[in-house]
């Protein structure tokens, strides 16, 4: 999703031809919790225990990875469990795991629909 609301105002592939933001929302993300307790434990656990890269598990749970990020690192409170150490995995450990990274192609397709879609930020990022 990071990567989405960036594209979006500027902050990351920027280019001279273009007004940012382009998509004149600025809502980053959506509101309210999007994994139950039981849901939260398993990404804590796929985190642990298992190579799937950020992506991989928010798909698996229809979340963008960097809210996997954000549970992995304890950022995010309401995702926080006791008795659970963070980072969970170690940014070497996300990284060899393969963090997604965006392609040219990829960022040319979410400008795209940035400005002729309208679908949402999140439902964009989805796609990715």
């Amino acid at each position: 999703m990071t990567h989405i609301y960036n594209i979006n105002i500027g902050a990351r592939r920027k280019r001279d031809n273009i007004d940012y933001p382009i998509r004149k929302s600025n809502v980053k993300g959506t509101k309210g919790l999007k994994l139950t307790p039981e849901q939260n434990l398993e990404v804590h656990k796929l985190l642990k225990n298992t190579s799937k890269t950020f992506s991989e598990i928010g798909r698996m749970f229809g979340i963008a990875s960097d809210t996997v990020s954000d549970i992995n690192r304890g950022k995010t409170k309401s995702y926080k469990l006791e008795d659970w150490n963070y980072p969970i995995r170690s940014l070497s450990q996300a990284r060899a795991a393969g963090k997604s990274i965006l392609s040219k192609q990829q960022v040319e397709e979410i400008v795209a629909l940035l400005f002729d879609s309208s679908l949402t930020l999140n439902a964009i990022a989805k796609k990715y």
